[in-house]
């Protein structure tokens, strides 16, 4: 914005004002960090994936521990008439 503005125009105005950098060493460093990014998002993605995937088998356990449950509740009270405790 205006600062990168005034920089500009104070180099403009006074050269050698601001120290010359060679453009390899920057595109060697952006190249190095483009390829460390990329790898860091896509180890990120499968963790997710990895985690998105266990609570989905937590999630389908429960599930059935409650079908079972429904289940169970639901049959209780039929078949003999015995009592329990005798």
């Amino acid at each position: 914005g205006a600062w990168t503005a005034g920089v500009l125009v104070a180099n403009d105005a006074m050269p050698g004002l601001l120290p010359s950098v060679d453009a390899q060493p920057v595109q060697i460093v952006s190249t190095c960090i483009t390829i460390l990014l990329g790898f860091r998002t896509s180890q990120s993605y499968d963790r997710f994936w990895d985690g998105r995937n266990v609570w989905s088998d937590v999630w389908a356990s429960c599930r059935s521990i409650a079908r079972v449950g429904g289940a169970y509740y639901a049959g209780e009270g039929e078949g003999d008439d015995s009592d329990e405790f005798g």
